[in-house]
């Protein structure tokens, strides 16, 4: 934090909160971060994508990803970056989501819910 009266957050502890608390009761299940920059998470009634965008992490860098295998009972697919919520898309049994002009060189998390 950069100061304690008020509790003040830098953004890197901004981004390791937000991360933290989007991850609470979720387990790892796919990951390949030296090919596709991808990791996959599941637990707590959520599904959860990771895309690191950045150039030689990811074997697609750029402005779009497409969020494959939504699972059928999602009701919405939330997108953050590093500074918090981006877009929230109502589902309505899409088994994938194409996201479109995203910032490169950011790391993006796509989560899908019931709620």
């Amino acid at each position: 934090c950069t100061q304690m009266s008020p509790y003040t957050l830098t953004k890197v502890g901004q981004t390791y909160k937000l991360a933290l608390e989007l991850t609470d009761g979720m387990r790892m299940y796919y990951r390949s971060p030296k090919t596709k920059g991808e990791y996959e998470l599941t637990g707590n009634g959520k599904k959860m994508w990771v895309w690191q965008n950045r150039k030689y992490w990811s074997d697609h860098y750029g402005t779009t990803f497409t969020v494959n295998n939504i699972p059928t009972w999602a009701h919405k697919l939330v997108m953050y970056s590093y500074d918090g919520l981006k877009e929230t898309i109502v589902l309505s049994g899409q088994a994938s989501q194409v996201f479109n002009n995203l910032t490169e060189s950011q790391t993006y998390m796509f989560v899908a819910s019931v709620d």
